[in-house]
């Protein structure tokens, strides 16, 4: 009687713990999360018709689970410089579970000098950034509009490059076959 009764106690501590830590999980997981996207865009095709002028599009969209209240967009130059873009659409604005917000600015003068963060700033005054690599994107973007040619990087030094060739004339057969150098330097 005595080892059933410890198998039970073992058994019941055990679940009350897993169940505790679900619990714990659960609830900090249960709330507002926001997932910001940052690019630069035009407008085309619609009832406006196509409008040439390049802008800075955020789209924030809520990922978690709980709503949340999108107060302000912008970025920062520095620590202690920081800037807002107007909206269309007046914030603050709360987003539900799995809404989004879709907000412009033509003015690309924000990115010069060259911002250190894009961001969307809550109720709770929690700034949520772009990653570091789509920033260094959209700066790449601003700084080499279409239809102006990027200037070439230099190959990688001590790697492997990969350099294709113009495709040779069809074979007999009608079959396409794409050629590639492989070289090293």
């Amino acid at each position: 009687m005595g080892t059933v009764t410890l198998l039970l106690a073992v058994w019941g501590a055990f679940i009350g713990t897993v169940n505790l830590l679900w619990n714990i999980r659960r609830d900090l997981r249960d709330r507002g999360r926001l997932h910001v996207l940052c690019y630069i865009g035009q407008t085309r095709g619609g009832s406006a018709g196509e409008d040439a002028r390049r802008r800075l599009v955020y789209h924030v969209t809520n990922t978690g689970r709980r709503p949340i209240v999108v107060t302000h967009l912008g970025g920062a130059w520095s620590p202690k410089q920081h800037f807002l873009i107007p909206t269309a659409i007046p914030l603050p604005r709360t987003l539900q579970a799995g809404d989004f917000l879709l907000e412009y600015t033509d003015d690309l003068s924000m990115l010069s000098p060259p911002p250190q963060a894009l961001w969307a700033i809550d109720s709770l005054q929690r700034h949520w950034k772009i990653p570091r690599r789509q920033l260094r994107q959209i700066l790449r973007e601003a700084a080499h509009p279409p239809g102006v040619e990027e200037p070439s990087l230099p190959p990688p030094r001590g790697g492997p490059r990969f350099i294709l060739g113009p495709d040779p004339p069809p074979a007999s057969g009608g079959a396409q076959s794409c050629r590639s150098s492989f070289s090293t330097s």
